[in-house]
């Protein structure tokens, strides 16, 4: 009788840890249903979940294109590797001793990994911008720093340069079209990513070129076929001033009446011109 009721038990037991386990399984490897296979951060957004990097929402959504705060950023940094401390710990004004957020914002602050804001709070809820994503990544991470250009938008003077720059050599952020866009917010989906790609080099990005040794230029659009030679100070031949608007700016835009035969006979009869950009 008591062989038997201990063979029932340790069949009910397994039985329970193998439920429990493959229910475990299942949590971790289930993404969240406001991010299909179809979504383009897919595979970072479910291998952060799994890793219990991320979470989502109660409701079962993970908000991909809500900007991502910077409460939601020392979490995953905390999460993804081993904070060590690097200075001393600084009070907020908004968050507390009572506050539970207080812990991990002072081990942010004294890994070196956020800085508070200028007017003394931490700012919590605040959405955190590409500058400062570059910085927080290179510095939980302790990623090597690389020098150079590769954004058109990025000069000597901004102190993310060699963030930016190693982001972008590691295959981290994407070349963007030579943009860099410093002050545009990261999304949660984007920001999933490049942690991703920082903690599991093999789904980083192959940098499509080099970074050069001086500030890259902005491409300047190609105006030659203008009919108007620089500044459209006068108006141009054959064209009659219909009306001048001025824009709150500085910018001005002229409109003339310009009859002028183009190829198959048609006839251009108003043209607007704003600074140099000729419009028919």
């Amino acid at each position: 009788m008591i062989k038997k009721l201990i063979t029932s038990t340790l069949a009910l037991t397994l039985a329970l840890s193998v439920a429990t386990s493959t229910a475990d399984a299942k949590s971790k490897s289930t993404t969240f249903k406001d991010v299909p296979k179809t979504h383009s951060m897919y595979k970072h957004i479910t291998s952060m979940k799994q890793k219990g990097i991320i979470s989502g929402y109660s409701d079962g959504t993970f908000r991909p294109n809500q900007g991502v705060t910077r409460k939601q950023v020392i979490a995953m940094a905390s999460k993804a590797t081993q904070l060590k401390p690097v200075r001393k710990g600084k009070e907020f004004k908004d968050v507390k001793k009572s506050d539970p957020n207080y812990k991990r914002v002072q081990l942010a602050y004294r890994a070196g990994i956020i800085d508070g804001k200028s007017n003394g709070k931490f700012g919590l809820n605040d959405k955190v911008t590409r500058a400062e994503m570059s910085k927080i990544l290179v510095k939980t991470f302790k990623l090597k720093l690389q020098k150079g250009y590769i954004f058109n938008d990025i000069t000597k003077s901004n102190s993310y340069k060699d963030y930016a720059a190693t982001l972008y050599a590691k295959g981290i952020i994407s070349e963007n079209k030579g943009k860099f866009e410093a002050n545009k917010v990261v999304t949660r989906a984007e920001y999933a990513a490049f942690t991703n790609r920082t903690i599991n080099p093999s789904q980083a990005l192959k940098p499509s070129k080099k970074l050069k040794s001086t500030p890259v230029k902005a491409k300047v659009a190609n105006t030659s076929t203008s009919p108007f030679k620089k500044k459209p100070s006068k108006t141009p031949p054959g064209a009659k001033l219909l009306k001048t608007e001025k824009f709150k700016t500085g910018g001005v835009c002229k409109t003339y009446s310009y009859n002028k035969k183009i190829s198959g006979g048609n006839k251009i009869k108003l043209v607007r011109v704003n600074k140099y950009v000729v419009s028919i």
